[in-house]
């Protein structure tokens, strides 16, 4: 049984480093220029908005929280926020309109030219999260 269940964890360890190579070729382009539009935006006094549901949320609070705290150096803040963390906005839209909602209407509310909008969704498929898209 030990030996299977070691067998067993070497291969999810394997299958993902194998998965993260493959990730970092496919990846590093968009990912680079994601960062340069990022940056430009920064630059020009914009902002970041976040989305996204469950711990695609959670990622989202996180970059939002690194950019307005400090990511690996001291530096001033960076304007950013998550639109999965104010439950009183969230839960007054899924009420009064849906869930699909939630963050369109934020991005409405606080999104202007020039901001960008960090959209995660790991189906790619998420209503709330397309929707939000569209409202960029």
């Amino acid at each position: 049984m030990t030996n299977q269940l070691n067998q067993r964890i070497l291969a999810h360890f394997q299958e993902s480093a194998e998965l993260k190579i493959q990730a970092a070729n496919e990846l590093a382009v968009p990912i680079s220029q994601a960062v340069v539009l990022m940056f430009l935006a920064l630059s020009n006094g914009n902002k970041i908005l976040a989305c996204g549901n469950g711990g695609s949320a959670a990622d989202c609070q996180h970059f939002a929280a690194e950019l307005v705290g400090r990511f690996e150096r001291e530096r001033l803040p960076l304007p950013a926020m998550a639109l999965t963390t104010d439950t009183s906005i969230m839960t007054a839209v899924a009420n009064d309109y849906s869930f699909q909602e939630v963050f369109s209407k934020q991005v409405q509310a606080f999104g202007q030219s020039g901001d960008i909008l960090l959209a995660i969704s790991t189906s790619g498929n998420s209503a709330s999260v397309v929707n939000a898209i569209n409202a960029a």
